[in-house]
């Protein structure tokens, strides 16, 4: 088809270049010399073509030329229809030049040949470009060995290395946690504390300058807390939800105990904590 379109392009020219005036004309289709700058085609008296002196071929009604292109395409209702294939159809082209495109039918992408190989342009909605691969509306990876951001060499699954970057881990900004799985972590802005699911259950990840403020049980109801508010220097014990100890300074304060106070082994342990204002030791 293009070798067609060439054959009647040179022959009008060579009409073009023959014909009294320099111009030809026939039922609507002809060729114009517009002063030096280029030629025109017409079909059927509209402008489908042009010529310029630099050697740049545009096909369309627009009439400005693009500097640097040597081929130009204009339209509004049509595109560009690479030439469409198999992969056996491309395997047969003999010699084929760098740069040299396709459309894969076989694929369904569009191949180049960069002058050892053809690769893939870009990858199909639901293909495979060899690194990623997207599924729905997921998109993973099929490289089996590591991932670098910031370095040729990683040293794990993923390794990011950065002089000046951090690691923006996800952030929540409603309270209530997500659908976990273990190892999950996520920043909660409402709380301003991270989040991490581990053995089955969310739990807070408390660190202040490198330093622990918050040991628990896997669900939190169960805790020895620092810090709680600020810089208050009070260490608080809590079991099943309910703060039973606290310590600041030189107080240590039994709470939530019906004001009666239980030192040794099993010694309180019927007592219903209420106002009984008791006092156990054994």
């Amino acid at each position: 088809m293009v070798i067609k379109l060439a054959e009647k392009l040179l022959f009008t020219l060579l009409v073009v270049l023959t014909s009294a005036g320099g111009a030809f004309s026939q039922s609507g289709t002809r060729v114009e010399a517009q002063g030096t700058d280029s030629i025109l085609f017409y079909n059927n008296n509209v402008k489908t073509a042009a010529l310029s002196n630099t050697g740049s071929f545009r096909l369309g009604a627009t009439e400005t030329f693009q500097a640097t292109a040597l081929f130009q395409l204009n339209s509004a209702s049509q595109g560009f229809l690479a030439p469409r294939m198999t992969t056996t159809d491309r395997g047969n082209i003999v010699a084929p030049a760098t740069g040299l495109l396709v459309y894969n039918t076989t694929t369904n992408q569009f191949d180049y040949y960069d002058g050892a190989a053809w690769l893939s342009l870009f990858s199909s909605p639901t293909g495979n470009d060899g690194d990623w691969t997207i599924s729905g509306s997921n998109m993973y990876s099929a490289v089996v060995g590591n991932v670098g951001i910031g370095t040729p060499t990683p040293g794990a699954k993923l390794d990011v290395e950065s002089d000046g970057g951090t690691i923006l881990i996800p952030r929540k900004s409603t309270t209530g946690d997500p659908t976990g799985s273990n190892g999950m972590i996520y920043y909660n802005t409402a709380d301003t504390k991270f989040r991490v699911y581990e053995n089955g259950a969310w739990a807070d990840w408390v660190v202040t300058g490198g330093v622990p403020t918050l040991i628990s049980d896997t669900d939190t109801d169960t805790k020895i807390e620092v810090e709680q508010v600020g810089d208050e220097d009070i260490i608080r014990f809590n079991v099943s939800g309910t703060e039973v100890l606290r310590m600041q300074g030189a107080l240590i304060e039994p709470l939530n105990n019906g004001n009666s106070v239980f030192l040794g082994e099993g010694a309180g342990a019927a007592d219903n904590l209420s106002l009984n204002y008791n006092v156990f030791t054994g």
